[in-house]
């Protein structure tokens, strides 16, 4: 027969293994919990990387469209310096991408003195500045500053946004000077009108001039009066038509007398 287990050693036995049996079912909670954990960090992992990704395609189209955008763009922080430069404004003030970190006023440098002052600039209207090129050369640029808000840390700063004008300045002078011209040109063939009517007068009494002192001494002094006031006629002729708006006609004609003339 088998020696009688004692009732303390039996009671401690089932302790043992109520707690065995117990932490078993604490481990499979655990191990449960553990999955499910692991489960959300994946699924976390999975929803921080497509938001990365998204960002960093949010951040390539943005680079991509300012780059694009044919306007000059020049970011500037709190402190005054360039932030960012945009392939426009490269090409337009010459200026490369290691401009960046460097102080506005230092790297855009304007004849204008009242440029220096970005924020004085932002209730301007579009002011036309001239910049100095590192080449030498002067550019019109037609300006625009703008605060800029929600930057990093949100330290503000400004957005100038410009374009080259100077060809467009240019092609204004010029249509001022050809409106010049025409009132010039219109003033100058008011004046030929009012002077060739009593002109043609005055050449038909020089002519008649010229028949009554013919065989004289004084025929020849009449004769270059005469002649005088031809080329006169003419001259005032030759200007009311470079005044007046002719439509050109096509006609057959000799080139020899073309030529000849």
């Amino acid at each position: 027969m088998s020696p009688a287990v004692p009732e303390e050693l039996r009671e401690a036995m089932l302790r043992f293994q109520e707690a065995t049996e117990r932490l078993q079912g604490s481990y499979a909670r655990l191990q449960d919990e553990v999955r499910e954990l692991r489960a959300r960090l994946e699924a976390k992992d999975r929803e921080l990387g497509r938001s990365r990704a998204e960002t960093e395609h949010l951040a390539r189209y943005l680079e991509h469209l300012l780059e694009s955008v044919p306007s000059g763009v020049v970011a500037v922080d709190a402190e005054g310096r360039i932030a960012t430069i945009n392939r426009a404004a490269q090409e337009i003030t010459g200026f490369g991408p290691e401009t960046a970190g460097r102080p506005f006023g230092e790297v855009f440098r304007f004849e204008e003195p009242e440029a220096a002052d970005l924020e004085a600039l932002q209730g301007k209207a579009r002011p036309t500045l001239t910049l100095v090129r590192p080449d030498g050369e002067r550019v019109l640029l037609g300006l625009r500053v703008s605060p800029l808000r929600g930057g990093p840390e949100n330290r503000g700063g400004w957005v100038v946004v410009f374009q080259d004008v100077t060809r467009l300045r240019r092609l204004e002078e010029q249509e001022e000077r050809n409106r010049r011209l025409v009132a010039m040109g219109q003033m100058a063939a008011g004046i030929a009108h009012e002077i060739r009517n009593p002109l043609g007068s005055l050449e038909l009494f020089a002519s008649h001039l010229v028949e009554e002192l013919r065989g004289s001494a004084h025929e020849d002094l009449a004769a270059q009066v005469l002649k005088g006031l031809q080329n006169l006629s003419r001259i005032t002729g030759n200007l009311l038509l470079f005044a007046r708006q002719v439509e050109p006609r096509r006609a057959a004609c000799d080139l020899a007398e073309v030529v000849a003339e």
